[in-house]
């Protein structure tokens, strides 16, 4: 079976499973297992910014899913998908092949032949993973997932950091993307935009 369809079976159980819930049904579907409960996740905000750069790269007819797991799940999928035996913050899932890796500069090229509703693929995101990457950077959880939502959407259209040339471009169409964001924020000189998901437990 190709692994692309082995992918898709599992998170069409997955989804279906009750551990996970169904949080938006958009083009982009928003998922988040149970097991969070001590995280707020703003739905409206993560697909309004998730919105926003499918339609920076032109791909605002296509769609994708983005859930949020615990630590243990990711683990697992990274354990089964890459062989690699740990917790990481993010995992992407591509459904498509790119002739080259979709920029901002040539995104009406790569993009002209897609079908509405074409599937990008998936992005599965740790919490408690970013929530740790996120005080060691010292920045809020908010605008980690954000970054981590750029990062695996490059993935799916077919960016990688393997190689020094790959990551450097890579690196390059993150900092556009956030920059996007930055300057389509509903407040100047706010970060409220970015703060789609919080910890409860540092409001207390």
């Amino acid at each position: 079976m190709n692994n692309r369809y082995q992918q898709r079976y599992y998170f069409a159980s997955l989804l279906a499973s009750r551990h996970l819930r169904r949080i938006k049904e958009l083009l982009i579907d928003i998922y988040t297992d149970t097991d969070l409960e001590h995280y707020l996740i703003d739905e409206e905000k993560v697909a309004k910014l998730t919105e926003k750069l499918l339609s920076a790269l032109n791909l605002d007819e296509q769609e994708l899913s983005i859930s949020f797991v615990c630590e243990k799940e990711i683990q697992r999928l990274n354990s089964s998908y890459r062989k690699k035996d740990k917790a990481t913050d993010v995992l992407s899932f591509p459904q498509l092949v790119w002739e080259s890796p979709l920029t901002l500069k040539d995104k009406e090229e790569l993009t002209k032949n897609l079908r509405p509703g074409e599937l990008l693929g998936d992005i599965v995101i740790s919490l408690s993973y970013a929530d740790k990457s996120a005080q060691s950077i010292g920045h809020s959880l908010g605008r980690e997932v954000i970054f981590l939502i750029i990062h695996g959407l490059l993935h799916l259209c077919g960016h990688d950091h393997m190689e020094p040339i790959e990551e450097a471009l890579m690196i390059s169409e993150q900092q556009k993307l956030l920059q996007i964001l930055e300057e389509n924020r509903e407040e100047p000189n706010s970060t409220l935009c970015f703060e789609c998901i919080t910890n409860k437990k540092d409001s207390h």
